[in-house]
């Protein structure tokens, strides 16, 4: 295979528009992704780089001694480097992916040769591996929620919006990250519950597993429902959701300004009723947008709910808001749902996961995969599974399910995948995008060093957070 420019990942041939003789060989292994082979060079390079085998060959026009040196490297897949003026050879303990580029001021010719397993102690709490399963490449984030946190990242402000995991973990600060839940390609809008520093950006609306961080801190991985509620004065009513679409039944639902400038129409006359302040401050019959005040709610209600509250709701009434989820924490501090639950008891579950939670992207199909789980000493498993032709075939939702298992999980769900799969940890990229371009997600899950009490966020009035008294 021939490739027309430098930079990509590949296991066939690049030819490099350049011409010189080779001056030293040196060999960096700090990377956790690969291990960097330099060749110092005299001037611009004419190279062909060829893998042949379990061997990367490096031919320059220019340099005509055959006097060979060689250096034993010993960090898998490199065992060592040969070279003369005009050649060099990478010995590999087995064919591996490899991309290459050249260097100036001075000139270098630069092969970065992936490698298939390895692991390295990220931080206190935080270690990385990567390994093969079967056919498939297998990178795990073993995280330690006593030392580390882990919690869900916003692409922007609202729940629109998209960025590269990169970016969201550069701006965190995280030492490592993966791609969040799912998402509309289309419009970028978050699909699935989501809650940061508990405040509500989108109830459920899409299966029923979520990571879930509690007050106590302690990270899990649970099948649950939302069963809000809504006070008006005096009045209880049930709320069918946060920043989700109207149903055309009978509903209440209620938007804050994480939704966007104005709440969506609604196919059948709704009761609204706007609240700023923690209070009503308006009260209509409209099907039409209405404006979300920031820091406040739009209630929107429709059939017999939508009566009741016009009858009920007046200028200054106080509201309060109850948003919780059953069975589990009540109120999370973080929370974010994807799914299908892959384990639960320390068995796989997907079966009967996709039929009850009616979510399941390709089960059967070999794909890139992102998952969480919970180990049996409470530890968060992120695990991300490569999908590249020749170097890892992906998994279906049963394979992940025995991966997981395999890694000790007792508990695990799965999370967006495919071309959305991404892991990074101290800012390099651990894994190869399906169909080779990253893609910009609305989210992702961020791993970084403790820097507060979950408890103190927990004592935050949601008031503060939600624009609404408690």
């Amino acid at each position: 295979m021939w490739w027309p420019m430098c930079g990509r990942w590949s296991e066939g041939m690049c030819i490099l528009f350049v011409a010189a003789s080779i001056l030293n060989v040196r060999v960096g292994t700090g990377h956790l992704d690969f291990v960097r082979v330099v060749l110092d060079l005299d001037g611009r390079p004419k190279a062909e780089v060829r893998a042949e085998g379990a061997r990367i060959r490096i031919r320059l026009s220019g340099g005509a001694s055959r006097e060979w040196r060689e250096r034993r490297v010993d960090h898998p897949p490199v065992s060592s480097v040969r070279w003369s003026r005009g050649e060099a050879e990478i010995v590999l303990n087995t064919p591996s992916r490899f991309r290459q580029f050249v260097l100036e001021r001075p000139w270098r010719l630069v092969v970065d040769v992936r490698r298939p397993e390895g692991g390295a102690r990220l931080c206190p709490g935080v270690e990385w591996r990567r390994e093969r399963v079967g056919e498939a490449v297998v990178n795990v984030l073993r995280v330690d929620p006593k030392v580390a946190e882990v919690r869900p990242v916003l692409a922007g402000g609202g729940i629109r919006g998209r960025a590269s995991v990169g970016v969201m973990a550069e701006r965190e600060g995280a030492v490592a990250a993966v791609n969040g839940g799912y998402f509309d390609t289309k419009s970028g809008e978050v699909v699935g519950m989501l809650v940061l520093f508990r405040e509500w950006f989108k109830s459920p609306d899409v299966g029923k597993s979520a990571f879930l961080v509690p007050p106590d801190g302690r990270p899990r991985v649970s099948r649950c429902r939302f069963v809000g509620a809504v006070r008006v004065g005096d009045t209880l009513f049930p709320l069918e959701g946060i920043n989700v679409p109207q149903p055309a039944s009978e509903a209440l639902v209620a938007y804050n300004f994480r939704y966007g400038r104005k709440c969506p129409w609604s196919k059948v006359g709704a009761t609204r009723v706007v609240v700023e302040g923690g209070v009503v401050r308006r009260v209509m019959i409209a099907s039409r947008a209405i404006p979300i005040p920031r820091g406040g709610w739009v209630i929107s209600a429709t059939g017999r709910l939508g009566w009741r509250l016009a009858s009920v709701a007046r200028e200054g009434m106080e509201v309060k808001f109850f948003p919780r989820l059953e069975p589990g924490p009540g109120e999370g501090i973080h929370a974010r749902g994807a799914g299908p639950m892959l384990v639960e008891g320390g068995r796989e579950v997907v079966g009967e996961a996709i039929r009850e939670e009616r979510v399941g992207p390709q089960p059967n199909r070999r794909r890139a995969r992102t998952a969480i789980g919970i180990d049996s000493r409470g530890r968060v498993l992120l695990v991300a599974v490569e999908r590249v032709p020749g170097w890892s075939e992906g998994a279906t939702l049963f394979e992940l399910a025995e991966i997981l298992r395999g890694l000790g999980a007792v508990k695990a769900m799965n999370l967006d995948g495919g071309g959305s799969t991404m892991m990074l940890a101290r800012g390099e990229k651990l894994v190869e995008p399906e169909g080779g371009r990253e893609r910009l997600v609305t989210d992702a899950i961020v791993v970084l060093p403790q820097r507060f009490s979950l408890r103190e966020v927990a004592d935050v009035p949601f008031a503060l957070l939600a624009g609404v008294g408690v």
